[in-house]
């Protein structure tokens, strides 16, 4: 994978960074990031070996001294091209553009670059960046934004119409592909207003609405267009959120597991059986594991299932170092002897902010100092920022043992080795440093009184 980048604001020793994910599941592992120094021709120059198919990203590191939110953070990055995908060998020069009335602190791909493509498959990165900016910066209308049971179909238009006019150079799969990713990274967003207006309606009108989403997004893409596209596997399973019938309030992912591992095999059954045991909260993962293994074929998904292994009851917790509030490195083994409550949020999550106040400040009040210690990491990127919202009280509070990732956010070891991509993520570590409970749903409940039960019963052991 040969690439050569050159940026319109680039200066004398800068350096960019190439990252790319040789999964089809970013989440779930690291990815592999090298940097590359401005030549003397102005150019960034990467030259990596890769086995497969990969999806990279080029980023650049945050300048602080235009991100005042950021001080006190030790290295941080923007992204400037996201997402592009790399199937073979060969050569491509990219040109990026800050586009004209982008503030210097706005680094949003999209957004605030335009790109320019020469070489390897540009006609399919060119097509992917041009639809992908008709999409991001078409705005829906008021009333598309008001009726939870309309998609945004100007934004989804937007992209379909660009795409198209860029058909004539792409090969029918890689239209086909861009197309599946136009139309399936928009609804998630809207299931979410959706799933609360559902818990008011009628089951008539819960079906009416579900079929209604079910029509609009059945495009008739065959089956290996719909597992290579991440936007649709995400997609899909957030409408299966909506029918699958809930334990209590909580999503029943094991029975949505129970269904796909009885369903005949392909790489989208796959990577839909990968995608729910890794980020859909199973209750009984270790029961699951093996039955996954004999099922799933593709090696790919294989692969992630076994490194979800480090998430199992019994297994040592990743002994973890990081800063607190005074700049002092904390490690997990610390606190070996004592029952730890690990919680993992950020600034602005509207689910760690419903947690903590409803359930965990609770907790922390009755047990703090009983031999229960709760260590609340932030994924902030601005140590301020992190601060202000630890004075603040909505997440987080002086009760716990607060720890920063000091700037690497998602892309910290803590978040790559357990595959985290959803929050808050809650964890119980045992007195001897032991995984008792990775983010089960029994732990995300609103209750503060099973939290406590939970615990107890893990103290007590």
């Amino acid at each position: 994978m040969q690439i050569s980048v050159t940026y319109d604001l680039a200066k004398p020793g800068d350096s960019l960074f190439l990252e790319y994910y040789t999964t089809f599941f970013p989440s779930s592992v690291k990815p592999k990031v090298v940097s590359a120094a401005r030549s003397e021709q102005g150019a960034y120059n990467f030259d990596v070996q890769v086995d497969g198919p990969v999806r990279f990203s080029i980023l650049k590191r945050l300048d602080q001294s235009i991100n005042p939110y950021l001080k006190g953070v030790s290295f941080s990055f923007d992204t400037m091209l996201y997402q592009y995908y790399w199937h073979g060998d060969g050569q491509l020069t990219i040109h990026i553009s800050k586009r004209p009335g982008s503030a210097p602190q706005n680094n949003q791909p999209t957004f605030d670059f335009s790109y320019n493509f020469q070489g390897y498959r540009a006609a399919q990165h060119r097509a992917k960046a041009l639809s992908d900016s008709a999409f991001t910066l078409t705005g829906s209308t008021d009333a598309e934004r008001a009726n939870y049971l309309e998609p945004q179909c100007q934004s989804i238009q937007a992209g379909i119409a660009v795409l198209d006019s860029q058909k004539s150079v792409l090969t029918d799969p890689e239209y086909q592909q861009l197309k599946a990713e136009i139309i399936y990274q928009h609804p998630t967003t809207k299931f979410r207003g959706l799933k609360e207006k559902m818990a008011e309606m009628t089951p008539e009108k819960k079906n009416d609405a579900l079929r209604k989403i079910d029509n609009y997004f059945d495009w008739g893409f065959d089956q290996d267009i719909l597992a290579n596209s991440w936007s649709y596997i995400y997609y899909w399973f957030e409408r299966q959120k909506m029918s699958v019938p809930p334990v209590g309030k909580k999503f029943d992912a094991d029975a949505l597991l129970d269904t796909l591992l009885s369903a005949p095999s392909s790489l989208l059954n796959d990577r839909r059986i990968t995608y729910t045991l890794v980020l859909g909260r199973v209750k009984n993962h270790a029961y699951y594991l093996p039955q996954v293994l004999s099922k799933i074929r593709d090696k790919d998904c294989r692969q992630v299932v076994h490194s979800m292994d480090v998430r199992a009851k019994g297994k040592p917790m990743f002994d973890f170092e990081l800063p607190d509030t005074t700049g002092k490195l904390v490690k997990l083994s610390d606190f070996k002897g004592k029952t730890v409550l690990i919680d993992l949020w950020y600034t602005g999550c509207g689910g760690c902010e419903q947690y903590y106040s409803k359930v965990l400040s609770k907790v922390e009040k009755q047990l703090h100092g009983k031999g229960i210690e709760f260590i609340a990491i932030s994924m902030d990127r601005g140590r301020e920022r992190w601060m202000k919202s630890i004075r603040s009280n909505q997440y987080t509070s002086e009760l716990a043992t607060n720890l920063y990732t000091a700037g690497a956010g998602f892309k910290h070891e803590i978040s790559s080795l357990y595959g985290i991509a959803v929050f808050p993520t809650l964890i119980i570590v045992d007195k001897d440093g032991r995984i008792a409970d990775f983010d089960s749903q029994d732990l995300h409940l609103l209750d503060s009184a099973n939290l406590i039960s939970i615990l107890n019963k893990v103290s007590t052991r």
